[in-house]
Parts: C-alpha cells; structure tokens; sequence
C-alpha cells in the first residue's frame, strides 16, 4: 500500500499533472487499448524489495516509476518533474488513506532516489521508456 500512498501523494502535489486511473496507476502492467498501448506512468514496487522491521518500524521497500510517452519532451518532463519531487520530499511525515476498504497509515517516510534498473528505451509499438526508482524507509501503522 506504500506505492498506493506515493501515487496518491504525487496526485495531490500535482506533479506532472499526473492523475491516478488517468494517466497515472500502481501496481499494473501497461494497458492495451485497440492494440495500443495506454501512455502514462506505472509505479511499481521492484519484486523482493520489501523488508521489514520489528512492530511495523523501518519498513524498507524500492519502487520504479516507468513512464511510457511518445512524445520524447513529455516523457523527458514526465521524468525531470517525479525526479525533481523524489529530491524534494526527502521526508513525508504522514501518507494516510483507504482503498478498497482497507485505510493505511505511513508515518516517518523517507524516500532517497536510487539506482535505476538499465531497461530504458522504446517498446515494440514505439513508445519512449524512461525510468526513475526510489528507496522508501517507512513506519506502517497497524490499521484495517
């Protein structure tokens, strides 16, 4: 749910005008629309990067935020402005919601930008693939 939170965060800063279910979704792979792929960003949270810590402290993950545009300046904007929010939001003291009838609660968020895996490019159907990853330190409280 900590990618769920970061997406809604990003949202309600309005980075890149980036809108969740719109252009913007967690968890997924791309959409296909008509033999199309859909355009936007997908956040991720990297495979076997969560660890945690004792009573829900210091809880560790890694998400990748993959942008796919095929405008090149979009994409390039795209990138800069979650990059350019990733270095400004070093803390976060509360990530709070619901979804799908279940609240969470994040407090003592820290995000450092980190190593991105080297899968940049274009796909098949010519979209631009550009990459930013993120380290996530958090407190998770216990909630419904």
């Amino acid at each position: 749910m900590i990618t769920l939170a970061i997406l809604k965060q990003l949202e309600a800063d309005e980075v890149a005008g980036l809108k969740a279910d719109q252009n913007c979704w967690w968890e997924e792979l791309p959409l296909q629309a008509n033999g199309e792929p859909a355009e936007g960003v997908w956040i991720i949270t990297r495979g076997g990067s969560t660890t945690g810590g004792h009573n829900g402290l210091n809880q560790r993950t890694t998400i990748d935020f993959y942008i796919a545009m095929r405008n090149k300046v979009e994409a390039e904007h795209t990138l800069n402005a979650i990059r350019e929010w990733l270095v400004e939001n070093p803390t976060i003291c509360t990530l709070n919601g619901s979804a799908g009838g279940r609240t969470y609660e994040f407090t003592n968020v820290r995000i450092h930008q980190t190593t991105t895996p080297q899968n940049q490019g274009h796909t098949a159907n010519g979209l631009i693939v550009k990459m930013a990853s993120a380290s996530i330190v958090f407190d998770q409280q216990q909630n419904n």
